[in-house]
Order: structure tokens, then C-alpha cells, then sequence
């Protein structure tokens, strides 16, 4: 077992090594998570070698402590999730995204939707495993987070009008995805037969209500703050519980969709706290939320690549090509909803066109991020991944559409 003295070694050392990756990215002109998920492969690559390598005093206890790291799923969502859409939803301007809302709305719910059909309905035609396990695959990797396309955008002067579509649908799609990930999740590992009836019925209740959570504890914090007479460390203090307690009551008490609860806190926060906080504070806590976000990120991205070299080793070519499949499924999807139902929406007059060349921009721009990793991680570490259902028609758990 390692000691907590180590533990802090191994995860301050992962902190240090991000502090480095942002220049050196934009040195070698790369996405910062395309060099994460690079610096973590081969971080597990060195800590599944560390046997075979010279005792180097300091990286040998650093490697023993990355190798032993075990953050169990719901640990790995409750912890992170929270974090990484809180501090999306503060930096959105919501008078400018209800501008769009039509077409945020579509690329954020229905995309999901159709996404997460074509990739499960795709899967299944070229494997034996349960639609449902299929489906829920197509829900993980549906949610965007094209961050680094957004840090583009802002360097070259893009659009704002493209950058709001492009920020808004991934904040909302992260919490549609989630929420049909949940669903799907605990309909795999309950083993029930699927009622579609009942689960867009409960989807809408649950996205709804977790809506209405959110915003009301939002609009509670947002009236706190005067009371708070400036002090900024509470204040922003305040605003870190309030991610937190919207997911947990969101979740636990009012059983309605925690992340939409959180999202919707955080559009509240973002825009009404401006008016109820000074200048001062507000940039602060934007500054302080920017910190989260990255560290939040960043850990996502370097632990689950350090399981990749572990993975890859037990996969076949057949699943590199069933996964070159899902991706190809995925940029369909992508295409049937941008080129499809963006120009249906400005068709009945209810948004305005988008051209060609941004469509172009947001299709290709639906990256996945840290979000898809975290609920990829959540299957992955299931007790119940290594399963003898893992290949049947009606798995039993949500690892086997990994």
C-alpha cells in the first residue's frame, strides 16, 4: 500500500508536469489534449516498465505511485464532472447564446440523440453486443468538447456568432449525454428490458426538473452574495460549494439530472451573480474557476491515458477497425444534424442562417474531451467489467460496449 505522503508525491508531480505541457504544446503547434493524451501514454508505458528499468531513486517512486492509482468510477465522476461543467457554464454569455438557442438546442439535445443512434445502431450491426450496451457507447462519446477549437477561434479572431454555437452546444450536449448515459447505465446493470415510452419520458422529467434545481439554488447563491459584505475568498468559496451541493441534491434528493442541475447553477451564476458581486470579485472568480477547469482537465486526460498502453495490449485489429467504424458513425451523425436540421430550423423561420463555410467549422469541430474520458473511465472501471456477459446479446454491464 502506498502512504499518503507518496500519493501527494505522485499527484503534485502530475500537476507539475501539466504546468509544462501548454507552452510546449503551442510550441510544437498542438492541441494541449492531444500532448496530454500523449504525456499519459507514456507515462503508463513507463510505469508497466518500471520493473525492467535502473532503480532512479525519485521517478521510480513516482512511477510505483502512478501505477498503483485507483479512483473508483463514482469517485471519478463525482469528483471531476462537477468541476469541468460548472466552470464551462460561468464562462458562457447567456444573453448572446439565447440569440442562437435554437440552433444551440438542436446541436446540443437532438445531436446527442442522433449520435448516439447511428454509433449504437452501427456498433451493433458489426458485433454481438446489446443494443443497449451499444447505445450507451454512443452516448459517451456524443457530448463535445472542442476546447481547443475554441482557443483557436479566439487567436485568429473567428466569428463570435461560430464561437457561441460551438461553446453552447458543448456545454449543453454535456449534460444531455450524461443524462442518457446515466439512464442507459442503470438500465444495462438492472438487466430490465427497455420501455423507449418511459426513458423519453423520464429524460425530459429529469432534464427539466434538473433545470429548475439548478437555477433556483443559482438565483439563492446569486442573492447571497451582498450578504457576504465583498469578502472575495468567501464568495468565490461559496460558488465552489454551490457546484458541488446543485449535482449532489440534484441527484440524491430531488432525482432529477445532477449535471443539468450543475449547468444550470452555472449559467445563473455567470450571468445574474455579475450584478450582485463587484468587478473585482467576479474576475477573480473567474480566474480561480479558469484554475479548477485546467487542473480538472488536465488529471482527466493524463489518467485515462496512462490506461491506454494496458488496453491496447489486449486489442485486436478487428476492434482498431470497429473503432475507425464508430468514429466515421460519429462524423455522419455530426453531418446528418449540421447539414440536415440547421437549415430546416432557418427553412420555418425560427433561426437565423448559418452559412456554409461555419458548418463546415462546427462539424469538424466537434472534438471529444475530457467529459467522453470520464464517463469512458466510469464504464472501464465497473467492478463488473470484467464480466462473462461482457460478450452476450444483453450484457450485464456497461463496460462490455468498450
Amino acid at each position: 500500500m502506498v502512504d499518503i505522503g507518496l500519493t501527494v508525491f505522485g499527484i503534485t508531480g502530475l500537476l507539475a508536469l501539466t504546468s509544462l505541457l501548454p507552452a510546449l504544446a503551442q510550441r510544437l503547434k498542438l492541441p494541449y489534449s492531444v500532448l496530454l493524451a500523449l504525456a499519459g501514454s507514456a507515462l503508463g508505458l513507463l510505469a508497466a516498465a518500471r520493473g525492467q528499468m535502473p532503480d532512479w531513486w525519485m521517478t521510480t517512486d513516482f512511477l510505483n505511485v502512478l501505477s498503483s492509482f485507483h479512483i473508483s468510477s463514482e469517485a471519478f465522476l463525482v469528483i471531476f464532472l462537477p468541476t469541468l461543467l460548472f466552470e464551462t457554464a460561468l464562462a458562457i454569455d447567456v444573453r448572446r447564446m439565447l440569440n442562437d438557442v435554437a440552433p444551440i438546442l438542436v446541436m446540443a439535445v437532438i445531436a446527442v440523440v442522433v449520435c448516439m443512434l447511428v454509433v449504437g445502431f452501427t456498433l451493433a450491426s458489426l458485433t454481438s453486443y446489446g443494443i443497449i450496451a451499444c447505445l450507451l457507447l454512443g452516448a459517451i462519446i456524443a457530448t463535445t468538447d472542442p476546447a481547443a477549437v475554441v482557443g483557436i477561434f479566439r487567436e485568429i479572431g473567428a466569428p463570435q456568432r461560430l464561437t457561441m454555437l460551438v461553446e453552447g452546444e458543448s456545454l449543453l450536449n454535456d449534460a444531455a449525454a450524461i443524462a442518457l448515459f446515466s439512464m442507459l447505465a442503470g438500465m444495462l446493470l438492472a438487466g430490465q428490458e427497455a420501455a423507449w415510452g418511459h426513458v423519453a419520458i423520464d429524460f425530459l422529467v429529469k432534464f427539466v426538473g434538473g433545470a429548475a434545481v439548478g437555477a433556483a439554488m443559482g438565483i439563492i447563491v446569486c442573492y447571497l452574495f451582498p450578504l457576504l459584505k465583498g469578502f472575495t475568498t468567501a464568495e468565490i468559496t461559496l460558488t465552489v460549494a454551490l457546484a458541488y451541493l446543485s449535482y449532489f441534491v440534484g441527484e440524491h434528493y430531488f432525482h432529477v439530472s445532477g449535471v443539468v442541475a450543475c449547468v444550470a447553477a452555472g449559467l445563473v451564476v455567470g450571468s445574474l451573480g455579475r450584478t450582485r458581486m463587484s468587478p473585482k470579485t467576479h474576475e477573480q472568480m473567474e480566474g480561480a474557476w479558469g484554475q479548477l477547469g485546467f487542473w480538472a482537465n488536465s488529471l482527466i486526460f493524463l489518467l485515462a491515458a496512462m490506461l491506454v498502453p494496458a488496453i491496447m495490449q489486449h486489442t485486436s485489429w478487428t476492434e482498431v477497425g470497429i473503432i475507425v467504424a464508430l468514429y466515421l458513425a460519429a462524423l455522419v451523425a455530426r453531418i446528418i444534424v449540421v447539414g440536415g436540421l440547421l437549415p430546416l430550423l432557418t427553412a420555418i423561420g425560427i433561426a437565423e442562417q448559418v452559412d456554409n463555410k461555419m458548418k463546415v467549422v462546427v462539424v469538424w469541430g466537434g472534438l471529444r474531451g475530457a467529459i467522453s474520458l470520464a464517463l469512458a473511465l466510469a464504464v472501464v472501471e465497473h467492478p463488473a467489467a470484467t464480466g462473462p456477459s461482457a460478450t452476450s446479446s444483453r450484457p450485464a454491464s456497461p463496460a462490455t460496449c468498450c
